[in-house]
């Protein structure tokens, strides 16, 4: 109920699309941003792994560790 999806009419890429995504944060004053690739290759669940980290924290980036082949994209 609390996640807000911005799609663009045009493929300009993912730099693009992070860009839109920051300043849209930004105009609507938000605190937080998160950025997951829609590939499943990071899955929803952990989204909480980043949100419940010490105020005191400026930035959390996160890593995969795979154990299986890395999923492709359908084609």
């Amino acid at each position: 109920d609390n996640i807000d999806i911005l799609r663009s009419e045009l493929n300009q890429g993912k730099g693009k699309s992070l860009l839109d995504g920051f300043k849209y944060a930004q105009n609507k004053e938000y605190t937080h941003v998160i950025t997951m690739d829609g590939d499943m290759q990071h899955s929803p669940e952990d989204v909480d792994k980043f949100i419940n980290v010490p105020s005191s924290v400026d930035f959390v980036l996160g890593s995969r560790k795979f154990k299986k082949p890395m999923p492709t994209p359908n084609a």
